[in-house]
């Protein structure tokens, strides 16, 4: 068999890289000409298991095209790989994606390549193969291209008008991705399109036009993945304007709240500021309908930066959701800030990472943030003219970047400078978080919290990635207290305390040192009557038991038993806010 086309996602090998990153667009290309009749087949993950996958399907099988995905992380590996397809095999090879609308004569020369989808993808594709398998029309008469006509001209076709009935489309089917069986997160897309115009934003800058899905059918289509992926536990919305329309959110809730009666499961979406701040009742119906965890775009911490961005936001109302979001009872607050932006100075940096602390005041445990350098995506407004914000593109770079590395300049700092300058952004960043975390200013039950969306549902923050995991006592005590494994003294009767098993998180042998003729762990030096109560630790007794124990052998110290046990109670509470003991019931 010869499959019609053959599609593609391709990114090349990095650091840091993650080979299950979903592109969702990609899954429902494919279902979508499956059920035109088409057969279709897709690869998605990095580039040298790329071009095997490719050599292997022309071997056994062939096909008649081939498609390929396009973003600003992997538009410059594509002339390297349709000019390989066209040399060994001469088929039609197409492009479409994100990063489509920035494709010119230069690169189809360059490429090789037939023809570029210059907007959504389904039927322009669909019609694709209908002119190049079926021959039914002309290829430069299908709208929305750039493509080499008849006679072999590059030539730009009249745009397309976007889908207008979204539920038309077939929903994805992430059974056709490799390693499904593991996920333990579900992508949903419930809408195109944005009607803000963000200059940096690919999304408002190309597809303005906003299309919502009936939420009947969203929920239907969760349902089905709940079916076929049970073990996934995390819906993740990933629309740029999820939260535009209140009674909409209003209608989502209330089904999800129904949903989740009978699935136990929480969810993600991405927060427009201004829509929150005009409607902060939102955050609240959401948190009691199972989001977990909140996006909102910062982007910067400068009212004259965020005025440029042409965000319709300020700093001000930033904190006012951050704080709205607490109330609200959201778990995980987060938001980006663009390194290398318009007019970046000094002033704006320090800016940044103000607004940055100010809103882990607000929210600290639950609100985290880092650093990213600016995509200039084609067809935004800091692409086509950088100088109106003050910024020096640096194109000839665009090969060897990604996220990783700069592509702007301003007049302050050049690209090299700006490694050091988000480095020390981030640096900031964290050692606050840190900060936070080891002086004791993050609500305990916040962070228990945190832990629990980690086990049971796969959710993670930064603050459990980069802080929590780190301290390897407290995240030992944290594991078994977010399992309930062990509980807190608090948490436990006062007249029951007694007959509960303190339990050690460590081990001694692998924490105490005695390189100075007494125990101590760290800087803490143990008292022999701190030494001993450690030591019973261990779970095998009851907190009476080892109280009883301790005294056959310190009780000489004190005057009377009550004096004793009444230490003894305080150095088993310290050792409690140290976090290095709790207590099980058995």
């Amino acid at each position: 068999m010869s499959y019609d086309i053959l599609l593609l996602d391709v990114h090349r090998d990095y650091f840091g890289s993650v080979p299950e990153d979903i592109s969702i667009g990609l899954n429902m290309l494919t279902v979508f000409l499956r059920e035109k009749g088409y057969s279709a087949e897709m690869f998605r993950g990095f580039s040298a298991e790329a071009l095997k996958w490719i050599n292997e399907k022309m071997d056994k099988e062939g096909a008649k095209t081939i498609g390929f995905y396009s973003d600003y992380e992997n538009i410059w590996l594509l002339p390297g790989f349709c000019r390989y397809i066209k040399e060994k095999w001469n088929i039609p090879v197409f492009i479409g994606g994100p990063q489509a609308t920035g494709i010119d004569e230069e690169f189809m020369e360059k490429s090789g390549c037939d023809a570029v989808v210059l907007g959504e993808g389904e039927f322009a594709l669909l019609e694709l193969l209908d002119s190049y398998i079926n021959k039914n029309k002309k290829v430069e008469e299908i709208d929305g291209l750039c493509c080499r006509d008849s006679q072999g001209n590059i030539v730009f076709t009249p745009d397309r008008k976007p889908i207008e009935d979204l539920d038309s489309l077939p929903w994805p089917d992430f059974r056709l991705e490799k390693g499904h069986e593991k996920w333990n997160i579900i992508p949903v897309m419930t809408g195109r399109g944005c009607p803000y115009r963000c200059a940096f934003c690919y999304e408002g800058g190309n597809t303005r036009k906003v299309r919502f899905r009936k939420v009947r059918n969203v929920l239907d289509e969760i349902k089905v993945h709940f079916q076929r992926h049970p073990g996934c536990k995390y819906i993740f919305f990933i629309d740029d304007t999820f939260t535009l329309d209140p009674a909409r959110i209003n209608e989502f809730c209330k089904g999800l709240s129904e949903l989740r009666k009978e699935k136990d499961f929480v969810w993600f979406c991405e927060g427009h500021v201004q829509t929150l701040y005009r409607w902060p009742e939102m955050m609240e119906q959401m948190a009691q309908a199972g989001l977990v965890k909140l996006f909102i775009g910062i982007e910067s911490g400068s009212n004259k930066v965020l005025s440029l961005y042409r965000k319709q936001t300020t700093k001000e109302m930033i904190e006012t959701v951050i704080r709205e979001s607490v109330k609200a009872g959201i778990k995980q607050i987060t938001g980006n800030i663009i390194v290398g932006g318009p007019v970046e100075s000094d002033e704006t940096l320090k800016e940044d990472i103000n607004l940055i602390m100010n809103l882990m005041d607000i929210a600290p445990g639950s609100f985290d943030s880092l650093g990213f350098f600016l995509m200039p995506y084609s067809g935004t407004a800091v692409s086509l003219t950088p100088e109106k914000f003050g910024i020096k593109l640096v194109t000839e770079r665009t090969a060897q970047a990604l996220e990783d590395i700069p592509l702007t300049e301003t007049e302050q700092f050049s690209w090299i400078k700006l490694f050091n300058v988000r480095n020390e952004l981030n640096r900031q960043i964290v050692k606050k978080m840190d900060d936070f975390y080891i002086n004791g200013k993050i609500p305990e039950d916040i962070i228990i919290t945190n832990y629990k969306l980690a086990r049971k549902y796969g959710v993670y923050s930064r603050w459990f990635i980069n802080i929590f995991r780190h301290h390897n006592i407290y995240h030992r005590y944290y594991n078994l207290i977010s399992c309930e494994a062990l509980k807190r003294s608090g948490d436990i009767p006062p007249d029951r305390l007694l007959s509960w098993h303190p339990q050690r998180v460590f081990e001694l042998w692998g924490l105490i040192s005695y390189d100075r003729g007494y125990p101590q762990i760290g800087s803490y030096i143990l008292s022999p009557l701190e030494y001993e109560l450690l030591s019973l630790s261990s779970g095998k007794l009851k907190l009476k038991e080892m109280l009883n124990i301790a005294y056959m052998s310190s009780g000489k110290n004190f005057d009377t038993e009550k004096d004793f046990q009444e230490e003894a109670l305080k150095v088993m509470d310290k050792f409690e806010q140290m976090r290095w003991l709790a207590y099980a019931r058995f």
